[in-house]
């Protein structure tokens, strides 16, 4: 006798997925909401920090004609109780927040970097423009007042470095009535000594107080240093913008009593550079493989570069651009040279053209000699072009003898162009 089974309805299948659906987004949402609530809450952090803060942090550095392995320490705190008090003053409005970029130590130079900021790195693209600004005026013009405060500790080889406040910003490159600013500080010209502040939002008047201590200096070193300050205004989707800066000579700040601090004011000037007479010059050998169809450069060294102030050597290299019928097929670039008006370089830059290249027909070739910097995009220096159709005659020639002498290496000086 054959028995009759049971199975179930297609009505309680879809109930069944129904509710296993419902389920999973009320899941979810209570996921999300729990995610919202910690982010709220780790951003209300942020926008206020602990009243007292201090981290002492370790960077090594190599200090030029130094032992690899010399340590040199900064002392970052930052002081609540001269907040308050300039706050309640009324003279610096407060800001409606503040926050400080995720922070990392890069092992070369000691810098103290932060992960949010628009860094300038070597490895990225840099535009060809030859200042962060157009063309400034000789005469320095100002873009508000920086307040700051130094010491001398004699029995630790300290000096403290206290930014107190910025007054009335100005930012030149965007419309925005209050900017994101941060302070950079760095010891000149070993630029050995680094340290910034934390960004502080939506304010042209921001008030820092933060102190920054740099170990291991011998008071008779400060005789010779200047103190670079480069105030910069943070944004999260482009490079960070140079409100401007100013060099304090510590010659010209009494230092002479331990731990005696000295206040004092300096107005914000725009980037100044060092006029001179020639973008230096450079020294580079070429040579055509006809059978491999190679084009081989050797950058030598240069000589001459310009200063960008008083104090500040360059920290010069070289980038090459590979040009066949009008466009950029090949880039290379050579390896920074710190602290140089006359660098050696030394580097041999290989490259292959394409097939359909017979006799560097439509070939030519563009250099740059850019000064690499940490605060800004990385400035061209000068500019050298050589192919069968510059203006140059000393690069035209050099590319003629190289074209009818192939497999021949041409060592040739050429001057930088502006």
């Amino acid at each position: 006798m054959a028995v009759k089974g049971t199975g179930v309805s297609g009505t309680t299948i879809v109930g069944i997925v129904l509710s296993g659906l419902l389920v999973a987004v009320l899941s979810v949402l209570a996921i999300l909401s729990v995610i919202r609530k910690f982010r709220a809450k780790k951003a209300n952090d942020l926008r206020t920090p602990p009243a007292d803060i201090e981290c002492a942090i370790l960077g090594k550095g190599v200090v030029a004609h130094g032992p690899p392995t010399e340590r040199r320490r900064v002392q970052k705190h930052i002081r609540s109780g001269t907040v308050a008090s300039l706050a309640a003053s009324g003279k610096a409005s407060s800001p409606s927040g503040s926050s400080s970029h995720p922070a990392s130590w890069t092992e070369s130079g000691g810098a103290y970097e932060e992960g949010t900021e628009a860094e300038y790195d070597l490895e990225e693209e840099d535009t060809e423009d030859e200042t962060l600004t157009e063309e400034r005026e000789n005469k320095p013009v100002s873009f508000g007042t920086l307040h700051f405060s130094a010491r001398y500790n004699f029995e630790r080889n300290a000096l403290t470095i206290n930014v107190l406040r910025c007054e009335e910003l100005v930012s030149r490159t965007t419309s925005k009535k209050s900017v994101d600013p941060y302070v950079k500080l760095q010891l000149l010209p070993e630029k050995q000594h680094r340290a910034k502040t934390r960004v502080l939002r939506n304010t042209n008047n921001p008030i820092y107080n933060e102190e920054f201590t740099f170990f291991g200096l011998n008071y008779n070193q400060l005789q010779g240093m200047v103190i670079h300050f480069a105030i910069i205004s943070f944004d999260r989707y482009s490079r960070d913008e140079i409100l401007g800066e100013l060099l304090c000579p510590l010659s010209l700040i009494d230092l002479s009593q331990s731990d005696q601090e000295t206040t004092l004011s300096k107005e914000i000037c725009t980037r100044q550079k060092v006029r001179s007479q020639g973008r230096g010059e450079v020294l580079l050998s070429l040579c055509y493989q006809p059978a491999t169809n190679r084009l081989t450069c050797v950058i030598l060294k240069a000589k001459g570069l310009p200063r960008k102030n008083i104090m500040d050597l360059a920290d010069p290299y070289m980038k090459l651009y590979l040009i066949c019928n009008g466009q950029r097929i090949a880039k290379k670039k050579t390896h920074v040279k710190k602290h140089t008006l006359n660098p050696v370089f030394n580097e041999s830059f290989v490259f292959d053209l394409p097939a359909n290249i017979q006799g560097l027909e439509g070939v030519s070739l563009e250099l740059m000699l850019l000064d690499f910097d940490r605060l800004t995009k990385n400035e061209v220096v000068g500019r050298l072009e050589l192919g069968p159709n510059v203006l140059e005659e000393t690069a035209r020639k050099h590319w003629q003898d190289i074209c009818s002498s192939p497999r021949k290496q041409i060592a040739e000086w050429h001057k930088l162009q502006e």
